[in-house]
């Protein structure tokens, strides 16, 4: 499953990138070091490349909450822009929104899962802009400055566990 996270800042730029990994039943196999560092770079291009959606959407909507702004292949990317035009993006794969896709009883059941996972995307993504604003009250960090700090890193990685491990 791909899971990778950014906050952009008001000029595009990238304030925090971290590739996530959930826990699920079937683990994946590794990949090389070369093929996984060549694959968070088209991650990463992916998510720029969306970036162009994201500011068209905006215009559509007065919610934070963008849902899906863009696909790429199998890769969806969500969005959720803060009033202070920082954009947080998430980039995951389809099955993540149709996991009940392969064997539905109805429409309206298959219906019923998506808003679901939805919701939880919407809530991981209301759950890091808490943690942003309270990371953005220390008063030794700029606004438009990247965010190296490890205890952030650690918190955004338990807030995917927790909603984006289901």
């Amino acid at each position: 499953m791909v899971l990778y996270f950014a906050i952009v800042g008001r000029n595009d730029s990238p304030l925090y990138q971290s590739h996530l990994t959930v826990p699920r039943r079937a683990t994946p196999a590794t990949s090389p070091p070369a093929a996984a560092s060549s694959r968070d770079d088209l991650l990463s291009f992916i998510l720029h490349a969306s970036l162009d959606a994201v500011d068209h959407k905006i215009w559509t909507t007065t919610h934070a909450y963008l849902h899906q702004v863009d696909k790429f292949n199998d890769i969806i990317v969500s969005a959720y822009v803060t009033a202070g035009n920082i954009k947080l993006l998430l980039l995951h794969d389809s099955q993540l929104m149709m996991q009940q896709a392969v064997n539905p009883n109805s429409s309206r059941h298959h219906h019923t899962q998506q808003q679901l996972d939805d919701s939880h995307i919407r809530q991981f993504f209301e759950s890091i802009y808490e943690l942003y604003v309270v990371y953005l009250l220390h008063p030794f960090h700029s606004a438009q400055a990247v965010i190296e700090d490890k205890l952030f890193d650690t918190k955004v990685k338990q807030t995917a566990v927790k909603f984006l491990a289901r």
